[in-house]
């Protein structure tokens, strides 16, 4: 930078963008078998990364920063069945401190699919020491088993946006 012709040396560190972080994606790894229409926490169990260990990945899949701000959540979750076509509807939630934030619906007017996924994100304002967020989901089908499925990608993940 220059000051009238005097040269001025500024740090890095004042002018360099922030980290996205802390960052978290998780993963299904394994079907899961959900109570026919109930709300469910999808167990995404597998972390594809988790920058600041923030998200628990094996009890109640939820993601607790512990940097305050307005972090970009997103998700996917697919149902699949065990009864070919009988797949009536798939739900998703997004929760924060256990309270609805985000709702999705997917109905299936024929009755005659087999899977279905249901995809969302939004921005979610968050403390930095006790606010946490999870997603959960919904099926309900005409017949058979229901199940969140590893074939469609089901996971869910987050991170901190930085400049708002």
């Amino acid at each position: 930078l220059s000051d009238a012709g005097v040269l001025k040396r500024v740090d890095y560190s004042y002018i360099k963008g922030g980290a996205n972080t802390p960052a978290f994606q998780a993963k299904l790894s394994a079907n899961q078998s959900p109570s026919g229409s109930t709300w469910t926490t999808v167990a995404n169990d597998t972390e594809v990364f988790d920058t600041d260990s923030c998200y628990d990945n094996s009890s109640t899949y939820a993601f607790t920063p512990t940097t305050a701000g307005k972090y970009l959540a997103y998700w996917a979750v697919t149902a699949d069945i065990s009864v070919n076509p009988s797949l009536e509807i798939i739900n998703t939630q997004l929760r924060k401190n256990g309270s609805a934030v985000l709702y999705n619906y997917m109905a299936n007017n024929d009755d005659n699919w087999v899977n279905m996924t249901s995809s969302g994100s939004t921005v979610v304002d968050m403390n930095g020491s006790s606010d946490y967020i999870d997603i959960q989901g919904y099926i309900s089908v005409s017949s058979g088993a229901n199940y969140f499925s590893t074939y469609g990608n089901t996971y869910f993940g987050a991170y901190l946006l930085i400049g708002v």
